[in-house]
């Protein structure tokens, strides 16, 4: 799905798009855009943010977006070890809920 509504399989939009996809979505498409793929070398992390960024409001949840910009482009990213993921995202989550008041 796409947060414009011109995604598959249902064509869902904005707010019919669960958060947590939502944020998936984002962290998914950064992560395939910043490693190595077997077609093509990974892109920095920069351009890869200025990538999502290009895509808020068509492809990606604007207020999603700066969120996950806002938790990533830190000077000290965060890494979780074994375990924490589901911290982290809940984390991430929470993150994006406030700023969506």
């Amino acid at each position: 799905e796409r947060f414009d509504g011109t995604g598959y399989p249902r064509g869902l939009r904005e707010d019919e798009i669960p958060l947590e996809a939502q944020v998936i979505a984002v962290a998914d498409a950064f992560m395939a855009m910043t490693t190595d793929r077997p077609y093509r070398a990974a892109i920095p992390g920069k351009t890869a943010l200025r990538e999502l960024r290009a895509n808020a409001g068509t492809q990606f949840n604007p207020v999603v977006v700066e969120a996950f910009i806002a938790v990533v482009d830190r000077p000290a990213p965060i890494q979780a070890a074994a375990g924490q993921t589901q911290q982290v995202f809940q984390q991430a989550l929470e993150a994006v809920r406030v700023r969506a008041l």
